[in-house]
Protein backbone atom coordinates (compact mmCIF):
# COMPACT_ATOMS: atom_id res chain seq x y z
CA UNK A 1 0.00 0.00 0.00
CA UNK A 2 2.71 2.67 0.85
CA UNK A 3 4.27 2.45 -2.83
CA UNK A 4 0.75 2.93 -4.36
CA UNK A 5 0.58 5.93 -1.81
CA UNK A 6 3.32 7.14 -3.24
CA UNK A 7 1.95 6.90 -6.85
CA UNK A 8 -0.77 9.06 -5.61
CA UNK A 9 1.34 11.48 -4.45
CA UNK A 10 3.19 12.08 -7.51
CA UNK A 11 0.45 12.45 -9.49
CA UNK A 12 -1.45 14.55 -6.71
CA UNK A 13 2.00 16.88 -6.99
CA UNK A 14 2.09 16.94 -10.78
CA UNK A 15 5.31 15.44 -10.40
CA UNK A 16 7.52 15.65 -13.31
CA UNK A 17 8.20 12.11 -14.15
CA UNK A 18 7.16 11.20 -17.61
CA UNK A 19 4.76 7.98 -16.42
CA UNK A 20 3.24 10.89 -13.98
CA UNK A 21 2.34 13.26 -17.51
CA UNK A 22 1.39 10.07 -19.29
CA UNK A 23 -1.27 9.12 -16.99
CA UNK A 24 -2.80 12.51 -16.11
CA UNK A 25 -2.86 13.16 -19.45
CA UNK A 26 -5.08 9.85 -20.35
CA UNK A 27 -6.91 10.04 -17.24
CA UNK A 28 -6.94 13.04 -15.29
CA UNK A 29 -6.82 15.86 -17.78
CA UNK A 30 -7.19 19.30 -16.36
CA UNK A 31 -9.38 18.15 -13.46
CA UNK A 32 -8.10 18.24 -9.70
CA UNK A 33 -6.65 14.86 -9.15
CA UNK A 34 -7.95 14.84 -5.61
CA UNK A 35 -12.01 15.16 -6.59
CA UNK A 36 -11.68 12.85 -9.35
CA UNK A 37 -14.22 10.20 -9.22
CA UNK A 38 -13.49 6.53 -9.37
CA UNK A 39 -12.71 5.88 -13.23
CA UNK A 40 -12.16 2.53 -15.30
CA UNK A 41 -8.29 1.65 -16.86
CA UNK A 42 -5.77 -0.47 -16.67
CA UNK A 43 -5.32 -2.35 -13.93
CA UNK A 44 -2.30 -0.48 -11.90
CA UNK A 45 -4.68 2.72 -12.62
CA UNK A 46 -7.62 1.11 -10.70
CA UNK A 47 -4.76 0.28 -7.96
CA UNK A 48 -3.96 4.39 -8.06
CA UNK A 49 -7.72 4.77 -7.54
CA UNK A 50 -8.29 2.99 -5.05
CA UNK A 51 -5.21 4.14 -2.52
CA UNK A 52 -6.72 7.73 -3.62
CA UNK A 53 -10.10 7.06 -1.91
CA UNK A 54 -8.32 5.65 0.84
CA UNK A 55 -6.13 8.47 1.08
CA UNK A 56 -8.59 10.96 -0.02
CA UNK A 57 -9.24 12.55 3.79
CA UNK A 58 -5.62 13.50 4.31
CA UNK A 59 -5.81 15.92 1.16
CA UNK A 60 -6.63 19.94 1.31
CA UNK A 61 -5.41 22.93 -0.39
CA UNK A 62 -2.71 24.49 0.87
CA UNK A 63 -2.07 28.08 0.41
CA UNK A 64 1.43 28.72 -1.45
CA UNK A 65 0.80 32.22 0.43
CA UNK A 66 -2.35 34.53 1.86
CA UNK A 67 -2.85 36.09 -1.59
CA UNK A 68 -4.69 33.59 -3.21
CA UNK A 69 -7.91 34.72 -5.28
CA UNK A 70 -11.17 32.94 -4.06
CA UNK A 71 -12.36 33.39 -7.41
CA UNK A 72 -9.09 33.01 -10.16
CA UNK A 73 -7.03 30.20 -8.57
CA UNK A 74 -7.52 27.02 -9.14
CA UNK A 75 -8.16 25.75 -5.97
CA UNK A 76 -11.83 23.35 -6.57
CA UNK A 77 -13.20 20.81 -8.17
CA UNK A 78 -14.82 23.40 -10.33
CA UNK A 79 -10.79 24.82 -11.03
CA UNK A 80 -11.41 28.59 -10.97
CA UNK A 81 -14.84 30.04 -9.03
CA UNK A 82 -14.62 32.67 -11.45
CA UNK A 83 -16.02 29.92 -14.58
CA UNK A 84 -18.68 29.01 -12.58
CA UNK A 85 -20.72 32.27 -11.72
CA UNK A 86 -22.32 34.56 -14.33
CA UNK A 87 -20.17 37.03 -13.06
CA UNK A 88 -18.06 38.40 -10.35
CA UNK A 89 -19.45 41.46 -8.32
CA UNK A 90 -17.24 44.10 -8.32
CA UNK A 91 -16.95 43.70 -4.58
CA UNK A 92 -15.22 40.40 -4.78
CA UNK A 93 -12.96 40.71 -7.49
CA UNK A 94 -10.10 41.16 -5.15
CA UNK A 95 -10.91 38.52 -2.51
CA UNK A 96 -8.52 36.12 -1.03
CA UNK A 97 -9.54 32.64 -0.04
CA UNK A 98 -8.34 33.68 3.42
CA UNK A 99 -11.15 36.54 3.39
CA UNK A 100 -14.16 34.22 3.23
CA UNK A 101 -12.79 31.15 5.30
CA UNK A 102 -12.47 31.90 9.54
CA UNK A 103 -11.09 29.61 11.79
CA UNK A 104 -11.46 26.65 9.65
CA UNK A 105 -14.69 27.40 8.87
CA UNK A 106 -16.29 29.08 4.98
CA UNK A 107 -18.03 32.59 5.30
CA UNK A 108 -19.80 32.77 2.37
CA UNK A 109 -22.44 35.11 3.38
CA UNK A 110 -19.32 37.52 3.01
CA UNK A 111 -19.89 37.24 -0.55
CA UNK A 112 -21.80 39.39 -3.15
CA UNK A 113 -21.64 37.11 -6.07
CA UNK A 114 -24.15 34.80 -5.81
CA UNK A 115 -22.72 31.14 -5.73
CA UNK A 116 -25.32 28.39 -7.33
CA UNK A 117 -25.60 25.32 -4.72
CA UNK A 118 -22.88 22.62 -6.19
CA UNK A 119 -20.61 25.55 -6.07
CA UNK A 120 -21.47 26.16 -2.58
CA UNK A 121 -21.44 22.27 -1.66
CA UNK A 122 -18.19 21.70 -2.91
CA UNK A 123 -16.75 24.99 -1.22
CA UNK A 124 -17.94 23.94 1.51
CA UNK A 125 -16.58 20.26 1.39
CA UNK A 126 -13.22 21.62 0.47
CA UNK A 127 -10.21 21.72 3.32
CA UNK A 128 -7.81 24.41 3.14
CA UNK A 129 -4.82 24.69 4.95
CA UNK A 130 -3.58 28.27 5.61
CA UNK A 131 -0.37 27.58 7.22
CA UNK A 132 2.47 25.82 6.25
Amino acid sequence: MVMLEKLVWDIHCNSDKSWVSLLRHKYVGDKLFPDMPMTQGFTMWKSIMKAKATLRNGFNYRLRDESSSFWYAPWTKFWKLCEQVLYVDIHDVHLTITVVIQDDTWVLGRLYTELPSPVVEAICGTLVCLNG
